[in-house]
């Protein structure tokens, strides 16, 4: 059993890994599914952290990226009674080399 978040990066609060893949049906002439296929396998990675007086929040999506490697999502979130804190979600694509840690 493993206690806290591996290979951490400095103020990291959480990692959360999902694999996915989109699914395709067919189906018999009374519409029941009968057999299906998957394509388009990514990993979605997103990564919390606690912001500290010296970072800066920065958006790092960028419109028009390309590559098996993406930033899809950042969110910063500010309550009362805690630290501030940001999420940086990204798509890596089967190709990319971090795809299976």
């Amino acid at each position: 059993m493993a206690f806290g978040v591996s290979g951490s990066k400095t103020n990291q609060i959480s990692r959360t890994k999902t694999y996915s893949a989109d699914t395709t049906f067919m189906l018999n002439n009374a519409g029941k599914k009968v057999d299906g296929t998957t394509h388009g396998a990514q990993k979605e990675v997103s990564e919390e952290f606690y912001v500290t007086d010296s970072d800066a929040f920065s958006n790092q999506v960028v419109e028009g990226a390309h590559g098996t490697n993406l930033v899809t999502n950042c969110t910063q979130n500010e309550v009362n009674q805690d630290y501030a804190k940001f999420t940086v979600s990204r798509t890596v694509l089967p190709d990319d080399s971090s795809y299976s840690s």
